[in-house]
């Protein structure tokens, strides 16, 4: 054997035919003593204490001065009244006192154990594949070293996720977080399987969605909703693009419907195109107006084609109605009922199984000049306490359209004002009626005020004032 001291520790031997022989197996023993389940009192001495015991390690700083100096990273033993100096290898292990904390030789130096890199962690739980940290135990505690504290949780693109799953028999009930694009969602689900979204902040405007209702968002400006045929109804409708705009004018109504309108005006517009009818809209919250607008250029690029009603209000809706094409084949084109309220200006109106205007406890008003293309049993039914106020406008009448019952149809306490209207073009069918205590009122002395190749027909308990 040429070695004379072990590879590692450098415990000397005792070479063949040696005297004193315990000198050499003491130092040995003495080397182990001081490696051996290695702790030391500090690291950040840069000069050796004053007054040390015996038996006394440090870990040498840099910067050392006295015996530490040109030290850096080695072992100071005190032994016998003196410092002796051991090397320190790649792996090996120290228990630092002061700082409570192991620390692990990289071979460049020492380093808090725990900072090294692992695969994964488990605290009283076993870590998996996916699950690279687990923690099992009442509480687990994140706190501040200092002012604050954050948690981040970073994901690679925006189609990814990141997320704060909440799990009941690890099965997930709630999510908070970035799901599949950068707004905030909050999702709920019932089974783990189906996720529906409670609400959803938007990155780019900072407004809060309520998809599944609830509270409402109150509107600080005005706001648009567009729909296309290429649309779809999962969009959030706020963009004139096919992956922005709804599909359907009804899912629209339902968004704006949502809000909280406050002061501000919402607008839905609809790009060129025909869209299904039998559209019913309620009340708004809040003092704001509500209009539903074509963005086709003239009115028959946007049609609304129903089967019932076309568009039809309840319950005190409030809506203006400009630049589009409406008709039905089982219905009226326009209808409000319940104390609703419906401005309309530059509508034209295709054939109606029953009336292009129908009022039943509620008022219309034309806010500007319209078209009549299409024939229907009647132009205008006034009913049970209604009020359509056609008044200051002009009326266009394209290629003669017939009405079987008559052109203005007003009956049980109706009003229908109609002075100062311009009627161009001619009809055919009965001109006017009034019934049960109606009144149609034009501001001439006219009988044949109203389009029409027969004369109007006026109830006993009823007026038209021609005056």
């Amino acid at each position: 054997m040429s070695a004379t001291s072990t590879p590692h520790l450098a415990l000397p031997f005792v070479a063949a035919g040696q005297a004193q022989k315990h000198v050499t197996v003491n130092e040995g023993l003495d080397r182990l003593d001081a490696l051996v389940q290695l702790s030391v009192l500090d690291r950040d001495s840069t000069s050796p204490p004053p007054n040390p015991a015996e038996g006394d390690r440090y870990i040498c700083p840099a910067g050392g001065s006295g015996a530490f100096a040109a030290r850096q990273g080695q072992i100071a033993l005190f032994r016998d009244g003196a410092w002796r100096f051991l090397e320190p290898k790649a792996g090996w292990i120290a228990w630092a006192a002061d700082e409570g904390r192991l620390l692990v030789h990289t071979g460049a130096g020492w380093e808090a154990a725990v900072g090294a890199r692992v695969d994964r962690l488990g605290v009283n739980a076993e870590a998996g594949g996916t699950d690279r940290l687990a923690v099992s135990g009442p509480s687990t505690l994140l706190t501040h070293a200092g002012a604050g504290h954050q948690l981040k949780l970073n994901k690679s693109a925006a189609a990814d996720t990141a997320s704060l799953l909440l799990q009941t028999g690890f099965s997930g009930r709630a999510e908070i977080g970035l799901a599949g694009d950068d707004d905030v969602r909050l999702k709920v689900s019932a089974d783990g399987l189906v996720w529906r979204d409670a609400f959803v902040a938007e990155r780019a405007s900072g407004r809060v969605r309520f998809p599944g209702g609830g509270v409402r968002e109150q509107l600080s400006q005005p706001r648009s909703f567009f729909v296309r045929p290429d649309g779809s109804d999962t969009n959030n409708g706020l963009a004139n693009t096919a992956a922005g705009a709804f599909a359907t004018i009804q899912r629209a109504f339902a968004a704006a419907q949502a809000l909280d309108f406050g002061l501000h005006a919402v607008e839905i517009r609809l790009a060129p195109g025909s869209y299904a009818g039998a559209i019913l809209v309620g009340a708004i919250p809040g003092t704001g107006s509500l209009t539903l607008r074509g963005d086709g250029g003239t009115p028959g690029a946007v049609t609304i084609q129903g089967t019932g009603h076309a568009l039809a209000l309840d319950a005190g809706a409030r809506l203006t109605v400009r630049n589009l094409r409406v008709q039905s084949t089982g219905g009226s084109g326009l209808c409000a009922e319940n104390g609703s309220v419906l401005r309309f200006a530059d509508v034209e109106f295709g054939p109606c199984a029953s009336a292009h205007i129908l009022a039943a406890l509620a008022e219309f008003q034309a806010i500007g000049p319209y078209r009549i293309a299409g024939s229907a049993p009647y132009h205008v039914v006034a009913q049970t306490r209604s009020i359509i106020r056609l008044a200051f406008v002009q009326v266009t009448l394209v290629g003669t359209p017939a009405f079987s019952g008559s052109f203005v149809f007003a009956l049980s306490q109706a009003i229908v004002e109609a002075y100062s209207c311009t009627f161009i073009g001619a009809a055919t069918g009965q001109r006017h009626y009034a019934g049960v205590a109606a009144v149609i009122y034009t501001g001439t002395a006219n009988p044949a005020f109203f389009p029409g190749n027969a004369p109007g027909a006026i109830d006993a308990a009823s007026f038209a004032i021609f005056n």
